[in-house]
């Protein structure tokens, strides 16, 4: 069975995102695009809109957003399913979403690539599947597909997602993922996902004119995505690491927002107390980076520092490999108002929504 998506003059769409926040991408959808969320899954938001498409571009907790394009009912865990699949392809008409990505873009397609991911065990794997799928796709959009090792080589991508027995196809809006910032030119060792920084930045709300800080800015991914959610707000981002903060003062140049950068120990911040805000920070895991300095043998002050900076109606949202004792919080004046589990590079973590105990 074969379902297509319509709804009177609204589209369908689903972004994926990091596990997690698919609260933040569901909150967004419905803040910046006025959009109807349908149904908030793992990893995945479905939702429609009436509004221009080309500001589904602009959603900053999503990896990535698909046009949907339909279902394929009955497509379950047995390798029989790879056939279904491909029949249930055949029978849907890609050519709207095909013509309406190509103008979003104002360019005509060349080349294509399938990818698909599904949730729990089947008895194929998501190769055998994309094989099944890019047959049919092919034979109806009359394009090349790439080869795996070309894959970003791609300028149309069609996504297939397996849930239980059901099979979403989506095409791609964008061009590439929405989650490659074109801003950050830079790769560091630990630098946090930007979608998972956005999710932050949405989550803290900082007003106009307020003070954001990121005391273990890095390369600035905290400081650009708070920057980009509140462009009159005042963001500060400070590191041991002078190149660190050269590299975070690019990225904020080439997105436009403002950042200021001081070379401190996150221990002992050269700011004056009660004067921030909110406080977004991703300490090193101690993993690919390694906290350094008074941190670095007491990870614990870094709240006693926050307690200190932080104004007596702020917040800080600070993301952690585990959760942090409340007998911590509780000896820094602190107090954890909200937990939230995210799954980052491959492991959970816990972001802490602190404030004045």
């Amino acid at each position: 069975m074969v379902t297509r998506m319509t709804s009177g003059g609204e589209t369908r769409l689903f972004g994926r995102c990091t596990r997690g926040i698919e609260g933040m991408l569901a909150a967004e959808v419905q803040e910046r695009l006025g959009g109807e969320v349908l149904e908030v899954g793992h990893r995945q938001v479905q939702f429609q809109t009436g509004s221009d498409l080309r500001r589904v571009l602009d959603l900053r907790c999503a990896d990535d957003v698909f046009l949907s394009c339909g279902v394929v009912e009955g497509v379950s865990r047995e390798r029989a399913s790879l056939n279904r699949l491909a029949r249930g392809l055949s029978s849907l008409d890609l050519q709207p979403g095909l013509q309406t990505v190509a103008g979003i873009r104002e360019a005509e397609p060349t080349r294509f690539d399938v990818v698909c991911s599904f949730l729990g065990q089947r008895n194929y794997n998501r190769f055998e599947a994309e094989g099944a799928a890019a047959g049919e796709i092919g034979k109806q959009v009359q394009l090349p597909r790439v080869s795996l090792e070309r894959r970003r080589d791609a300028d149309i991508s069609w996504r297939i997602h397996v849930d239980g027995e059901q099979a979403l196809v989506g095409l791609r809006i964008a061009a590439q993922p929405l989650h490659r910032r074109s801003w950050r030119i830079h790769g560091q060792p630990g630098a946090l996902h930007p979608p998972v920084a956005a999710a932050m930045a949405l989550l803290a709300r900082p007003e106009s004119g307020a003070t954001v800080l990121d005391p273990l800015c890095g390369s600035g991914t905290l400081c650009v995505e708070a920057g980009l959610f509140e462009d009159t707000a005042h963001v500060v981002g400070g590191d041991a690491s002078a190149e660190a903060l050269r590299i975070a003062g690019e990225h904020a140049r080439l997105a436009g927002t403002s950042f200021r950068g001081v070379v401190a120990d996150g221990a002992r911040l050269p700011l004056a107390d009660d004067g921030v805000d909110i406080v977004l920070c991703n300490p090193a895991w101690g993993r690919s980076v390694a906290l350094r300095g008074e941190l670095g043998r007491d990870p614990d002050l870094l709240w006693q520092e926050i307690a200190r900076v932080l104004r007596s109606d702020g917040k800080a949202l600070v993301l952690m490999e585990t959760q942090v004792e409340a007998a911590v919080l509780d000896s820094a004046g602190l107090q954890s108002i909200n937990r939230l589990a995210i799954r980052v590079s491959g492991r959970w973590a816990t972001l802490n929504t602190v404030v004045a105990g």
